[in-house]
């Protein structure tokens, strides 16, 4: 097994105006015939099958699923975007995508799709064109979890186990490569967690290859299918009584409901829940007349979430439509009533300060040995680095990114998202070039252009009922390590630092604003992770970490990495997105979060957002916003809150 570590992934941003780092949508339709590989060599297009249920990840439960027959000609058929197969019961459809990483997310690929995601089976294909016939070449895999691989026909890699996507895990026999069309295909196999795979093929001398194309069609000829995938019906369209759907206590709260651009396919039921946790009313769409409304009287600081959903009996295709970015037929709408009165669903720890001062003060005394390792790139005027700092505990990582030039630059952290992957280094030099002194920060001890790093897949869960095992001690500490670091660089300012980060990353830029507020300037975040993580048992859904609200020492534990327990020391201005039917970062919770916090603050407010790698389209304010003010603050200026921005 050939494990190269320190590979740098090539790691592509989709839009330039996306500057907080929120979990990125990967995956799009082909928008041209052939492909090249990518830097490293890559393939970055396939034509993926929408899952299949299985058990097993051991060699005998792996070999038997991919030679059960599923599907007719599964073995040997080249689809076409939008295929169709029946296996068993289940229609399953063929999808091509492009993925802007050097891994493909299957998970982000089943999710989206309102698919399973665990205890499945994906089938993958793609078209490898050479303009000569190639020898001594291999395939080069890796897959979390197993999976196995044919080159033309023939079995070439099989890896079984849980396991992660490591670069190169798998490496196949000398193979010779055809002139013109070569096929490979792949079967991954997922118990649970997330799933992706990657693969490229390495020339005679194990380097990677690209002198190829890949394409959809033998040949190299697009499919007339490859098009882009048309976005998700919509059978019901909502207007809310107020513009901004934000209430005060007293008004009623209300949408009037029509059928959507789409016919509406089914009959549909609702429900109102305070904080997508207690059920306040139910009842049933009637648009016999053209039109029907949900309303309810709001009678307390809450987040409303009215999830809508089809009455009708389940066909086998399942239903389809949505706004949540499921195409599962679930559309869902959100309002909030004077949220700026949500408070505390439980008291800080008392020594909740004590803790974390001891913690810090420990780190104070273990010297940071900073290590920087220059890194290639392609961005011109950009001096790019890895490195790699000594922490309480572990290690931080990322990529230091600067001008090429002598001078002093305003200073700007991205910290990460939830997941385990590599981070983007061709982003990090274009954050210099802007003019930042820029350091990407990995959430987990591991090089950043290491996909994985043997890091649990179920990282949240590790120590979470003792503080001084929590998996989020170590990454906070991180997180301040790094900010220790940058105020050593004698190219820094002095002045500006910029905290940014989507998700987990924007609950780690509240959680450092918290720790050491004494040096930073502001905080951009999109929906942040990490609030009220007790809410599950005081009427609030919580969200990711998802720590399990039915085990006190869980609880208790979580309150020493909760956001709304660190907002109290933030003294920068901070802009924060929310989504008002978000089930990943709750709004009670951010709002909540938000309001702990004594200085200005601008809220955000994106009324039909999902999880942002959900209904990304929906929750584009966010990184716009973001994308304004770095632009005034990498130029000197100041961030002056506007309260809530509708």
């Amino acid at each position: 097994m050939r494990i190269h570590r320190k590979a740098i992934a090539a790691v592509w941003a989709l839009a330039a105006v996306a500057t907080a780092q929120v979990a990125p949508v990967t995956l799009t339709a082909p928008a041209s015939p052939q492909q090249a590989p990518n830097s490293d060599g890559f393939i970055q297009r396939w034509l993926l099958l929408e899952p299949i249920e299985t058990n097993g990840l051991t060699e005998s439960a792996v070999q038997a699923a991919v030679k059960r027959e599923y599907f007719p000609d599964q073995l040997t058929v080249v689809p076409r975007d939008g295929d169709k197969v029946m296996a068993g019961a289940s229609q399953l459809t063929w999808h091509a995508v492009d993925t802007s990483n050097y891994n493909v997310n299957l998970y982000h690929f089943a999710h989206a799709l309102g698919k399973p995601t665990s205890n499945v089976l994906f089938w993958a294909v793609t078209i490898v064109n050479l303009p000569r016939e190639m020898s001594g070449v291999r395939l080069a895999i890796g897959s979390n979890a197993a999976s196995v691989w044919w080159v033309n026909g023939q079995e070439v890699i099989g890896i079984y186990g849980d396991r992660q996507t490591v670069i190169d895990d798998g490496v196949s026999k000398r193979l010779t490569l055809k002139a013109g069309t070569n096929i490979v295909r792949a079967a991954i196999v997922n118990g649970g967690g997330a799933t992706d795979f990657c693969a490229r093929f390495l020339d005679s001398d194990d380097k990677p290859l690209k002198e190829f194309t890949v394409s959809l069609t033998a040949g190299g000829a697009a499919a007339a299918r490859v098009a882009p995938r048309p976005a998700i019906e919509q059978q019901l369209t909502f207007a809310p009584y107020h513009s901004s759907d934000i209430y005060d206590v007293g008004e009623t709260v209300g949408w009037v409901v029509t059928p959507g651009p789409a016919k509406p396919a089914y009959h549909f039921k609702w429900a109102i829940r305070r904080n997508n946790a207690v059920v306040l009313k139910e009842g049933k769409l009637d648009l016999s007349s053209g039109r029907d409304k949900i309303e309810i009287a709001g009678d307390q600081p809450e987040m409303l979430y009215v999830a809508v959903e089809p009455d009708d009996p389940k066909s086998e295709s399942g239903y389809t439509g949505g706004n949540t970015g499921r195409n599962n037929g679930l559309y869902a709408v959100g309002a909030a009533v004077a949220p700026a009165r949500l408070a505390l669903s439980m008291p800080r720890p008392a020594d909740f300060d004590a803790f974390w001062e001891g913690k810090l003060a420990a780190q104070a005394r273990v010297p940071i040995q900073p290590v920087l390792t220059p890194v290639p790139t392609e961005v011109p005027g950009v001096e790019l680095n890895l490195f790699v700092l000594d922490a309480l505990g572990s290690k931080a990582h990322g990529y230091l990114a600067k001008p090429a030039r002598e001078g002093k630059f305003p200073a700007l952290i991205q910290l990460q998202y939830a997941g385990v992957y590599a981070l983007n280094a061709r982003g990090a030099a274009q954050r210099a070039a802007e003019g930042w002194l820029f350091l990407n920060v990995d959430s987990h001890d591991k090089l950043p252009s290491d996909p994985s790093g043997n890091v649990p897949r179920n990282y949240q869960a590790v120590g979470n009922t003792d503080r001084e095992k929590s998996y989020f001690l170590n990454m906070y500490l991180r997180d301040s390590r790094v900010l220790d670091y940058l105020l050593t660089r004698p190219d820094w300012d002095g002045k500006t630092i910029v905290l940014t980060g989507g998700s987990m990353g924007g609950q780690q830029s509240l959680v450092l604003a918290g720790l050491r507020p004494e040096k930073i300037t502001a905080v951009l975040v999109c929906v942040p992770a990490g609030a009220d993580t007790n809410g599950d048992l005081h009427g609030r859904k919580a969200g990711y970490p998802n720590w399990p609200s039915d085990n006190p020492d869980v609880m208790k534990t979580a309150l020493y990495f909760d956001t709304v327990n660190f907002a109290p020391h933030i003294q920068a201005p901070v802009m924060a997105g929310m989504g008002f039917i978000d089930t990943i970062s709750p709004p009670a919770g951010v709002w909540t979060a938000l309001n702990q916090i004594p200085g200005p603050k601008e809220l955000l407010p994106m009324i039909e957002s999902e999880h942002d790698n959900l209904t990304p389209q929906k929750g584009r304010a966010c990184p716009a916003r973001t994308k304004e003010l770095l632009d005034v603050l990498v130029k000197g200026g100041e961030f002056h809150p506007n309260g809530i921005k509708q």
